[in-house]
């Protein structure tokens, strides 16, 4: 069954917030955001969304494992 687009974008939305509070850990939101296959310009605005919460280390760190792995 897939999922619609909305549905996984929220749930990204809510991993990555989750990461940024310190309850995820690194692999785990690069895992999330590999399960989802949201790439391009639809993962940069998600991450866009998220700027502002949380660690901003951890920001950037996941912004540029995406970015290492050509996902961004």
């Amino acid at each position: 069954m897939k999922q619609s687009k909305d549905a996984l974008h929220k749930y990204l939305e809510r991993a990555l917030k989750e990461y940024l509070e310190g309850k995820k850990t690194q692999r785990a939101i690069i895992g999330d955001i590999q399960a989802t296959a949201i790439r391009g310009k639809e993962l940069a605005t998600i991450f866009a969304g998220q700027r502002s919460r949380g660690d901003a280390e951890k920001y950037d760190v996941a912004y540029r494992e995406c970015e290492t792995r050509g996902w961004l």
